[in-house]
């Protein structure tokens, strides 16, 4: 086996040929930003119009609260658009991403958006690994004969 033919990247990542010098986490993990080639979203748009008003008037955050926002948050349609914590993940992210790319990364709000992001990315993988168990049954089989169904 020759270690060396095989790559240590993920399926979606690729190194560029001759590129020595590693790529920073927020590339690896699809947080390019302006380089991402993804096209405007006018809802991401209009809801971070409105989360930058809200975060701004707000002189100090209670811990919790960009979640209890992002819960109660309704779009255009009136639907409840961010009440799971994979989607608050991946508006959070979406929203670090943005104010990145407006040098907004020293800022009191983008610190709070970090925290929420932490503690919401701590909750949604608490709640995969436990719907994992749940569904995933165990593979030893003295377990599988003492459960009681």
């Amino acid at each position: 086996m020759n270690i060396d033919s095989y790559s240590v990247t993920g399926p979606d990542q690729t190194h560029p040929a001759g590129a020595d010098k590693p790529l920073p986490l927020d590339q690896r993990i699809g947080l390019q930003g302006k380089g991402s080639n993804a096209g405007p979203d006018p809802e991401f748009d209009q809801f971070y119009d409105v989360f930058m008003s809200w975060i701004s008037e707000s002189t100090t955050l209670p811990q919790g609260s960009i979640q209890s926002y992002l819960k109660q948050y309704t779009n255009t349609g009136g639907e409840l658009t961010y009440k799971t914590s994979q989607k608050q993940v991946n508006v959070l992210t979406q929203v670090m991403v943005r104010m990145k790319e407006q040098g907004l990364e020293n800022s009191g709000a983008y610190k709070d958006v970090k925290l929420a992001l932490v503690s919401v990315s701590a909750s949604n993988m608490f709640v995969q690994e436990f719907m994992q168990d749940v569904f995933k049954p165990s593979d030893d089989e003295d377990d599988r004969e003492n459960s009681s169904w």
